[in-house]
């Protein structure tokens, strides 16, 4: 490994463009035994539709859903990606390092899409091409790593604990309702900080998760070393919530809305505006996001009716733009009315967006 001397002289690593709109960028993150070695990767170009077709050779990807956790500043890019044989770097915020060096293996390198390494996040003509293939790109990845984050590890341990005991209780008790006051079906008590304080994280929170979960498969969550698949989680939160258990632990608001979020992934999909209506409490940095995070679950947008004024998701334009395009699109489609709800719902642009 470099030392911190020669590390300084390395140059910024230079993203080239992607050949074509099937392209993609895939992070090979190099083992380490070590887990404070730097993070030593390479990012290569590689043809979706070959990666889906190609059954001779793993070129397969796993994709991670996560939240960035900070607003887009050059101050919070404070550490280091080293890339193509350690000449280069990325610099990546601490969110992403700690991310990267929990998911790295210890003996085989790891191929990865990550949203903030493997688009170049200045380049706003590759974004709206990536943007509208993102529900396919988790589609077609082998997996998905949902991260939580490194903390708070302990309550998610005892969470994720808990719902193992809950769904294994259901099914020796043949589905029947949980009686959790009675000591012989589940012992202990319910960890009800712990829950609380796993479902306040910002993931909960954050619009992009919403189709970015959908539309995997093996999907894993992960917070710091504790980690359980996704449909356990989902299914033990229901159980859970279904038998009113979750109702003794008077849940916040923010944990409401989480458990909605849960819930949400594992419906049909929506027309764009009931999604843009059931999720208005999801967050992102970029207002435009707030509607190009929801097209992949959407079922109503044919782009194939020349009638209509399309809606695509382009960073040319500034929100309103956006935002309006998106109005005249849905009035075009008949749903003036429903346009009116919103308004009325939430106020005018001019006061919420």
């Amino acid at each position: 490994m470099a030392n911190n001397t020669e590390e300084t002289k390395l140059p910024q690593y230079s993203y080239r463009r992607l050949a074509h709109a099937d392209s993609l960028r895939i992070l090979c993150v190099k083992p380490s035994q070590d887990v404070a070695a730097a993070l030593d990767c390479e990012l290569i170009h590689e043809s979706r539709s070959e990666i889906m077709t190609d059954f001779g050779l793993d070129r397969n990807y796993e994709a991670v859903s996560y939240t960035w956790g900070y607003t887009w500043s050059p101050s919070h890019f404070s550490e280091k990606l080293f890339c193509d044989g350690m000449t280069a770097f990325l610099s990546i915020t601490p969110v992403v390092d700690m991310m990267l060096r929990h998911l790295r293996k210890k003996y085989r390198t790891r191929r990865l899409w990550i949203d903030a390494v493997c688009l170049n996040q200045n380049d706003n003509q590759e974004k709206e091409v990536q943007v509208q293939c993102m529900d396919q790109i988790y589609h077609e990845a082998k997996k998905v790593h949902v991260w939580l984050g490194s903390k708070p590890e302990n309550a998610a341990t005892q969470m994720f604990a808990f719902i193992r005991a809950s769904i294994i209780v259901s099914e020796q008790n043949q589905n029947k309702p949980l009686a959790v006051h009675d000591p012989s079906v589940l012992s202990g008590s319910i960890p009800s900080k712990e829950i609380q304080a796993v479902l306040q994280l910002p993931w909960f929170r954050r619009r992009w998760v919403l189709q970015e979960v959908a539309n995997g498969h093996d999907i894993t969550i992960h917070c710091g070393h504790a980690k359980m698949p996704w449909l356990s989680f989902q299914a033990g939160l229901n159980l859970l919530h279904e038998n009113g258990i979750l109702n003794r632990i008077n849940l916040s608001k923010m944990a409401l809305d989480a458990l909605a979020v849960v819930t949400a992934i594992s419906e049909k999909k929506n027309s764009i505006l009931d999604l843009v209506w059931n999720h208005h409490a999801t967050e992102c940095s970029d207002l435009r996001d707030r509607l190009f995070a929801l097209i992949g679950m959407a079922n109503d947008l044919n782009f194939a009716q020349s009638n209509l004024v399309q809606f695509t998701s382009t960073y040319q334009d500034d929100w309103l733009t956006v935002y309006c395009r998106f109005a005249s699109f849905c009035i075009q489609k008949g749903d003036s009315a429903l346009i009116e709800r919103h308004r009325l719902a939430f106020g005018s642009l001019y006061s919420s967006d």
